[in-house]
């Protein structure tokens, strides 16, 4: 008798657990799904974990030959895996930064403290390649070595990176984590950014800021998927209805999903150049620069759209943005306001999304202008007097690096003052509010 393409998949997905991670979760799905509601890591990310999450998740996995991978990981990394490779229908690698015991070992705890980052992608390029993962397909993946090099080429991207990010394959996606929680990063590592919020935010962000920046990484590893799913002229109303129960309130949105019409219509600009390769003469083309920056802001809004329905659903229960567009409620929206008055990049200033939408490419490029300039105003406003000779200071000594964070053009001196008494009024509004702790 032929099996129906559900039994066989279920068939295969039991048949590699049992030789791939038998010892660590029993080898069934129950089991798999009790070891990962009993993590508090997973669960503080990803909310309640049915049984369907382990079936959807596993199945993508084993479709690629990727679960053997997961019998590697640790506990909690595995199940944050298996939980986001069923979310976005493919397979998804999560880890939690480290550093080697071999570099622990050599060099000092300052020296560690001073190249963290750089450390811990030597470490994650060495264990992705131990895993037989290879995430620049051009390139051999044969030997151990061939894998590290390729590996440690992809990851240099997450150079920019202060906690999370993902590195997208060809066959997989890998996103690595901070093992302590975005609430007590912000608090204890980016004390101007916590001083802006209000405690409302604040407990907002202690209670769902890391399952907030998990999501937002497992959008960046399939951006088609989750721009069409959001996208409110393709087939998602066929998608969401898709979605089991504890799903509905991610579709209670009133507004168009604003960040998958700008990423549809981005998208195909990035790399396009306004003058030709042979007029350059070496010079970036300032045009160019500014597509990309668009790009990149879109792509992270978009992940940020998603994250926002996906905790809506899974976690907080709470009804998504139907109020004023103009307005900054959300408290991942406000965080992410007083992290972009502390480092003024355009690429993350998500909040901004809904100024852009229904404008042509010139105008949403100036409206990244003026609100670029009006929030390097309110720093000047809100931050130590040190800190913002160092923003200023950095922008005259690396405009190479600032090209790509700095939109290039002439700000309108009225529109930015504007801008910057919005940012003042909406951060005022947070520090305003009561939070139910008392502070």
């Amino acid at each position: 008798m032929q099996l129906p393409p559900s039994r066989i998949v279920r068939v295969i997905t039991f048949s590699l657990l049992a030789c791939a991670s038998a010892a660590s979760f029993g080898g069934t799905l129950e089991s798999w799904k009790e070891q990962c509601k009993a993590s508090p890591e997973v669960v503080e990310r990803t909310g309640a974990i049915v049984l369907a999450d382990i079936e959807r998740g596993m199945s993508g996995m084993a479709g690629t030959g990727a679960l053997p991978v997961l019998g590697n990981l640790a506990v909690e990394e595995a199940c944050l895996s298996v939980v986001a490779s069923g979310e976005v229908g493919q397979p998804v690698v999560v880890v939690f930064a480290g550093v080697s015991d071999e570099t622990r070992n050599a060099v000092s705890a300052t020296g560690i403290a001073r190249l963290r980052s750089f450390y811990e992608r030597e470490h994650l390029a060495e264990r992705l390649a131990t895993l037989g993962i290879n995430l620049y397909s051009q390139r051999s993946g044969d030997k151990h070595r061939d894998r590290v090099y390729a590996n440690r080429a992809v990851l240099a991207g997450g150079v920019d990176h202060q906690r999370s990010f993902a590195a997208v394959g060809k066959n997989l996606c890998v996103i690595s984590l901070r093992p302590n929680s975005m609430g007590s990063y912000v608090e204890n590592q980016q004390p101007y950014v916590w001083s802006m919020l209000g405690a409302v935010d604040r407990e907002a962000v202690v209670e769902s800021g890391s399952a907030w920046e998990f999501w937002h990484e497992v959008g960046h590893c399939a951006p088609e998927k989750v721009a069409n799913l959001l996208s409110d002229t393709s087939e998602s109303g066929a998608q969401l209805s898709q979605w089991n129960e504890r799903k509905l309130a991610g579709m209670d949105s009133c507004r168009p999903e604003s960040a998958a019409k700008l990423w549809e219509e981005n998208v195909g600009r990035k790399f396009r150049h306004a003058k030709s390769l042979s007029d350059l003469k070496g010079t970036p083309d300032p045009v160019a620069m500014n597509r990309f920056i668009h790009y990149e802001l879109i792509k992270e809004s978009l992940a940020d759209r998603f994250s926002e329905r996906v905790v809506s659903a899974r976690l907080t229960g709470d009804t998504l943005s139907c109020k004023d567009p103009n307005q900054v409620e959300h408290p991942w929206y406000v965080l992410r306001l007083a992290w972009s008055v502390r480092d003024p990049d355009a690429r993350y200033m998500t909040w901004i999304t809904p100024w852009l939408s229904n404008k042509d490419e010139s105008l949403q490029h100036q409206v990244l202008v003026d609100a670029h300039e009006g929030l390097m105003t309110v720093a000047a406003k809100r931050l130590p007097k040190p800190l913002v000779m160092e923003i200023q200071n950095s922008r005259h000594a690396r405009p190479d690096k600032h090209r790509i964070t700095d939109p290039a053009g002439s700000p309108v001196p009225e529109t930015v003052a504007q801008w910057a008494a919005w940012v003042d009024a909406t951060l005022d509004n947070s520090a305003q509010q009561i939070g139910t702790s008392g502070d």
